[in-house]
C-alpha cells in the first residue's frame, strides 16, 4: 500500500498530501474539534464536538486557500455522483454544492493536484465578505449563512425567498459580525452543507 493510501499515515486536519493515485479521495472522516495549530500545549483543547470532512483533490488550477468555500466538481452530466474534487473558489451567490476548505491548513493552502479536507459539518472557521455590500445584513449568533456574492468563497447572512423561508443555507453563525467592522474577518460557524 502506498503512502497516500495508508490509513496509518493519513493526513489530519491542517495537513495536505499529494493527489496522484490517492484511492481514498471522497472518503469521509470524523475529527475531534480542537485547535489543530496550537502554539502552546494548553491551547490544544478538546471540546467534545465533531467535524465531518471529506478528502478532496484540488483541480482548480491554483492553490485552495483555507477558510474559503469551494465548489465541488461535477461530471459531464452536471451531477455530483462522486464527491472527490473541487473545481474553483465559489463565485455563485447561494451555491450549495460546496465545502469549506480546511481552516487549519497553512496560509499557502493546498497546491493544485494535491488533496485536502473539505469541511461539511461541525464547527469551523470561515471568512466574511471582503466588502460590507456583500454581507446582506449584520450577522448575529445563530444566523443562517450562505455563500456571498463577492466571488471569493466567503459566507454572508442568508437571504430569504419571497415566502420568507431561508434558502441555500450552508452554515450557521457561532459568533456575531457587523457589516461595518467585520469585513474580511474570521468567523466561527457551524457548517451544515445540504448535500451531505
Amino acid at each position: 500500500m502506498s503512502f497516500s493510501n495508508s490509513l496509518g499515515t493519513f493526513p489530519s486536519l491542517g495537513e495536505t498530501m499529494p493527489g496522484q493515485d490517492v484511492e481514498m479521495k471522497g472518503m469521509f472522516n470524523w475529527f475531534e474539534c480542537r485547535n489543530y495549530r496550537p502554539t502552546t500545549a494548553y491551547q490544544q483543547r478538546f471540546v467534545g464536538a465533531k467535524i465531518l470532512a471529506v478528502l478532496l483533490e484540488n483541480n482548480s488550477g491554483a492553490a485552495v486557500l483555507p477558510k474559503q468555500m469551494y465548489e465541488l466538481r461535477d461530471d459531464a452530466n452536471g451531477t455530483y455522483d462522486l464527491v472527490t474534487e473541487v473545481d474553483a473558489v465559489c463565485a455563485t451567490v447561494g451555491q450549495d454544492t460546496v465545502v469549506l476548505a480546511d481552516p487549519w491548513m497553512l496560509a499557502a493552502g493546498c497546491p493544485d493536484a494535491s488533496c485536502f479536507w473539505g469541511i461539511c459539518k461541525g464547527p469551523a472557521i470561515a471568512k466574511t465578505p471582503q466588502a460590507a455590500g456583500d454581507f446582506y445584513g449584520d450577522i448575529s449568533i445563530g444566523d443562517p449563512l450562505e455563500v456571498s456574492g463577492d466571488a471569493a468563497g466567503r459566507l454572508a447572512t442568508a437571504q430569504t425567498s419571497g415566502s420568507g423561508s431561508q434558502v441555500l443555507v450552508v452554515a450557521y453563525a457561532l459568533e456575531a459580525k457587523t457589516m461595518a467592522a467585520g469585513t474580511d474577518a474570521d468567523i466561527w460557524v457551524q457548517m451544515n452543507v445540504p448535500w451531505c
